[in-house]
């Protein structure tokens, strides 16, 4: 996990849905990266939350991703105060699908994933907005507006919060 500048946002400052989510997401990409388990802790961290089903929905969806994605995403360490780009993008998609947004959720998948891999991460992140929307953990939507990465070709247009990072998933 790195961190390649200073975060415009603070995990503090994020509702506790939020928080929840962005904990869950960087410790699964921890237990992936130094293929240790820590797959028990979040399933209880899931079933403590009241949501215990949403912990394979995110296990499917985290797998999809980290499998299919099409460019580096940057997933920080779960003690890092601050919360990278993509991982706002991350927590704006299942907050748009909490709200019935299917193709503005398509829209940030696109971000990472190449078509096929959106339609096989729909399903798996419908159901976890779905589930986190039932157990009271309701997402904020954000507001992205488009970016061009010097890094990425020609006239790609990538949504952003902020002026665009690195991206890396480890």
């Amino acid at each position: 996990m790195t961190v390649d500048r200073p975060a415009q946002y603070e995990v503090r400052d994020l509702p506790f849905g939020e928080q929840f989510l962005l904990w869950a997401i960087r410790n699964w990409v921890l237990a992936f990266v130094q293929r240790s388990d820590r797959h028990s802790m979040l399933h209880k961290g899931f079933r403590l939350a009241g949501i215990e089903e949403a912990y394979v929905a995110i296990d499917e969806l985290l797998t999809i991703v980290s499998s299919s994605a099409t460019t580096r995403i940057e997933v920080r360490c779960p003690h890092n105060p601050g919360v990278s780009n993509d991982e706002q993008v991350f927590i704006g998609m299942i907050a748009a699908l909490q709200r019935s947004d299917c193709d503005g959720s398509a829209e940030l998948l696109a971000f990472w994933l190449a078509p096929a891999g959106v339609r096989l991460a729909q399903p798996p992140a419908r159901k976890l907005a779905d589930l986190m929307a039932l157990g009271g953990l309701s997402l904020r939507l954000r507001t992205f507006g488009p970016a061009t990465t010097k890094t990425e070709p020609s006239g790609d247009r990538r949504p952003s919060i902020d002026p665009p990072a690195r991206r890396t998933l480890h």
